[in-house]
Parts: structure tokens; C-alpha cells; sequence
């Protein structure tokens, strides 16, 4: 759209010139227009529709949590299964036969190589003596 370009970056001048620490999204069908002109506007983020401004606001905002993939999941399980069995000084045997399972199984799931599902999680914690969700919590929260 014409001027929206420069209308945008005087509103985007006058939130900085007053000190607020407001933050800028920019979006809408104007944005196929500019290229990557908006970068010199000094926003925080831009969006081509209304699903991608939630999802881009809630990133500038800092609550978009950085996801990742279900192998990487999996082999922070098996670290923390790990981590916790040798503090307690346990073989994957002892554990294994703690929690009725194949030591086989237990070595896979140390390594991040093995799904496990929620009843296999409890089984391996309460042989750990610890809570489920100390198994499963994600190690950047």
C-alpha cells in the first residue's frame, strides 16, 4: 500500500523516541509489496497472516518455547535414566530387574533408541524411586 511503508516507521520511531518498550509486528498483504524493506523498520517481527502473527508474537513476547524433534526427547530420557540410575549406583541390570524389564531394552532407552510409552516411564521411575515427570521434563525449563 502506498505510505504505509513511511507511516510505518514514524509509529515504529515514536514508540522508541518515547522509551516504550513496546514491540512491533508488522503484517498484512502490504508485506508482498516491500521485499524485505521492513527490516530497515525497525519492527520485532513480521507475519503474512493471522496463524503466523500469533505464532511470531508469542516468539517476540518469549513464549514460543524452541521445540524439538521426538529422537531428541528420547535421548534426554534415556540421559536422565541414565544420570539417575548411576548416581544411585544401579546397574542396567538392577534396574532392569527392578523394573520388569530387559536390560536390553533399558540399554536402548539409555541411548535414546527405544519409544517408550507412559507405562514403561512409570515402571523405570518407580524403580528409580522418583517421579514421572522428573523423567520426562525437557532440560531448558
Amino acid at each position: 500500500m502506498p505510505g504505509a511503508q513511511s507511516k510505518t516507521k514514524q509509529i515504529v520511531e515514536i514508540l522508541r523516541e518515547q522509551g516504550l518498550s513496546s514491540k512491533v509486528l508488522l503484517g498484512g498483504p502490504a508485506l508482498d509489496h516491500m521485499n524485505n524493506d521492513w527490516l530497515v523498520l525497525g519492527v520485532n517481527g513480521i507475519a503474512r497472516d493471522a496463524v503466523e502473527g500469533i505464532k511470531e508474537a508469542r516468539k517476540i513476547v518469549g513464549l514460543a518455547k524452541e521445540k524439538i524433534d521426538f529422537e531428541s526427547h528420547l535421548t534426554e530420557i534415556g540421559i536422565q535414566i541414565r544420570t539417575v540410575r548411576t548416581q544411585l549406583q544401579m546397574t542396567q541390570q538392577e534396574l532392569a530387574d527392578h523394573s520388569e524389564l530387559d536390560r536390553t531394552y533399558i540399554s536402548m532407552v539409555e541411548n535414546g533408541r527405544q519409544n517408550l510409552t507412559l507405562g514403561t516411564l512409570f515402571k523405570i521411575a518407580d524403580a528409580l524411586g522418583i517421579s514421572l515427570s522428573s523423567l520426562i521434563q525437557h532440560s531448558s525449563t
